[in-house]
């Protein structure tokens, strides 16, 4: 809306009459004033958005600059995936994990090829199944550096759309592989008894439950050994419990032998020990496998002209028919 500014004169030092020419010459006049007040308001607000979008464009910079920052300190990059011609667009973080400089992206072929053929399928299983059903996706899996490191990466997107329709597939990757190894160490630790290096009763149950679950939809044949050593207990009474210590650690060693690379040994605790065997042909020959355990974990141990004899006892169990849980097979191999 025009608004009122001010008037518009022209004097002489003689009286005159205005004749219409010299009214419209006035009225001409006033719109060239009137169109130098607008150009300079014009300026003046061009003058103003000029510097409110150059305070936008260094804020925007800031912003980018701390989320490059934040994206290196997390090791997170960002993706995008254009579904008209499968090209990938990295951001620099993205380049960095994957171990390549900078560059215009890769296309979906090129960029697969990082992954381990395992790792592949389950990257482009979730890249499908979200682009069929819109459900975003989230998957860690292993992962190769441009240098052949091994990394863990985590992926996460979800369908961008424009007016309506799937243009792209956005999102994040992470290098997870610090937290994984730890994960890793972890669980180690936690599978793995500490004085005999041999599986801990913990990862013993994990296998177990699953084997049982395997043989019996496979119908296959299993068995259960469960070794008591006798007289372990006279030798940390006569010579302390570093030489009981090393008992468990070479009985430990022994059912790990080559014979039983196809077993799985665990301590369950104290002196006691259980072998599961899945292995088809050591189970055609049982008795005999038995036999030759019985002679393997004998051990002499000697102190000061003072020796004791160290031997086991097994008892053995059958996986199938009535006995189909864990617990039903401990304790039927604990009774025999």
């Amino acid at each position: 809306r025009r608004v009122p500014l001010g008037t518009l004169c022209v004097i002489d030092d003689q009286p005159r009459d205005v004749d219409p020419g010299d009214m419209k010459l006035l009225a001409e006049l006033a719109q060239v004033v009137e169109t130098l007040i607008a150009a300079r308001a014009s300026a003046a607000a061009a003058v103003r958005i000029a510097e409110e979008s150059e305070r936008t464009l260094q804020a925007l910079d800031r912003k980018h600059r701390q989320l490059r920052q934040a994206e290196r300190m997390a090791k997170i990059g960002s993706w995008r995936l254009t579904l008209a011609d499968n090209q990938a667009e990295w951001s620099e973080q993205t380049y960095a994990i994957h171990g390549v400089p900078p560059g215009d992206g890769k296309p979906l072929d090129s960029a697969l090829d990082f992954y381990p053929p395992k790792a592949r399928a389950i990257v482009t299983e979730a890249l499908e199944r979200t682009m069929a059903t819109g459900e975003p996706f989230d998957v860690e899996t292993d992962f190769t550096t441009a240098q052949g490191e091994f990394r863990r990466v985590r992926s996460m997107g979800e369908i961008e759309m424009d007016k309506g329709q799937p243009v792209a597939l956005i999102g994040v990757f992470q290098d997870v592989t610090a937290r994984y190894t730890m994960e890793e160490a972890l669980r180690q630790v936690a599978h793995t008894d500490e004085l005999t290096r041999i599986a801990s009763r913990g990862r013993f149950n994990e296998v177990v439950d699953d084997k049982i679950k395997a043989t019996i939809a496979n119908a296959e044949r299993c068995a259960l050994l469960l070794i008591d050593l006798d007289h372990f207990k006279a030798v940390n009474d006569r010579f302390g419990h570093h030489a009981g210590d090393e008992v468990l650690r070479v009985m430990a060693a022994r059912l790990n032998a080559d014979y039983l690379s196809n077993c799985f040994a665990a301590r369950l605790g104290g002196d006691e020990f259980v072998l599961l065997i899945s292995d088809q042909a050591i189970l055609k020959d049982l008795a005999g496998l038995l036999r030759r355990l019985l002679y393997d974990l004998q051990y002499t141990v000697s102190t000061n002209g003072v020796t004791l004899n160290v031997s086991a006892t097994i008892g053995a169990c059958w996986l199938g028919g009535p006995v189909k849980d864990r617990g039903e097979l401990l304790r039927n191999a604990d009774a025999a």
